[in-house]
């Protein structure tokens, strides 16, 4: 079974409570990992790259953002140093009726998708698996070629973590904006359907939100910043054809097996 790794503040105490009393009603268990506070997240990374994140973003990073961001790497260096995929988790997920059944196929599809959402997907997916146990919830996990915000519930492989890593050297953007550049990391993304889980009650109280400025106001910035939003649709678009035609077996790059999108990321 997946280890559950839920991040939260050591001052989060009534987060850490209400996540534990959801678990403890599924019968599961879980690790609280000791979330990074803002000011010291900016330790974790080689560079603050503030252009970068402007250019991501639309505006200045605030504490609580690099925090989070700081916080989930180190999960995934805990995936990594494992060698087994985990379940990420925020404190403020809520868990939902299927959540039990949703781990047993995530766990059994985690080695060969490598990153699968858990949480409600709106931007659509290209269904590539559909469980078919009769008697048993159905589930489906589809191809995101657009990815949503948040990063509140996911499962991910050792492969992914150590990819995602390995682009998180530099700040450049939140942690959910840096997810979802799947162009940029060169992990495919997947979402489990029906979602198991959801961004509670408590989302409204997030200490990411604290410090978070508009967007930028000069001049010069939204023109720019626009050629770069099209850029990143192009490079989007491209990575879509290449994957959605490996989902078709049009071409299979040498491999026999059905699909293992996630790949180890070369130094560059």
């Amino acid at each position: 079974m997946l280890t559950i790794f839920v991040i939260s503040l050591k001052q989060a105490t009534e987060r850490r409570d209400a996540i534990r009393k959801q678990f403890d009603l599924f019968g599961y268990e879980c690790t609280v990992v000791d979330g990074i506070d803002g000011a010291e997240g900016i330790a974790h990374f080689k560079e603050h790259n503030r252009l970068a994140y402007l250019f991501n973003a639309g505006r200045k990073a605030t504490t609580g953002e690099i925090g989070c961001y700081a916080s989930h790497k180190s999960v995934w260096k805990l995936c990594a140093e494992s060698n087994l995929p985990v379940v990420v988790l925020e404190d403020d997920a809520q868990l939902h009726d299927g959540f039990a059944e949703a781990m047993e196929l995530v766990s059994q599809e985690i080695y060969k998708y490598g990153f699968i959402r858990l949480e409600p997907n709106n931007r659509g997916a290209v269904e590539v698996f559909r469980s078919n146990s009769a008697g048993r919830k159905q589930f489906s996990i589809g191809y995101c070629r657009r990815y949503p915000f948040c990063a509140t519930a996911y499962a991910i492989s050792p492969t992914v973590a150590r990819a995602f890593i390995k682009r998180s050297a530099k700040l450049t953007a939140p942690v959910d904006v840096f997810i979802k550049n799947f162009w940029s990391h060169r992990q495919p993304l997947y979402a489990l359907s029906p979602a198991c889980a959801y961004p509670g009650p408590l989302r409204n109280e997030s200490y990411i939100e604290q410090g978070r400025t508009s967007e930028v106001k000069s001049s010069w910035f939204k023109p720019v910043r626009l050629i770069f939003k099209l850029w990143q649709s192009l490079r989007r678009d491209a990575f879509n054809t290449v994957l959605l035609a490996f989902h078709r077996k049009e071409f299979t790059f040498g491999r026999s097996d059905h699909l293992a999108p996630a790949y180890e990321v070369k130094d560059e």
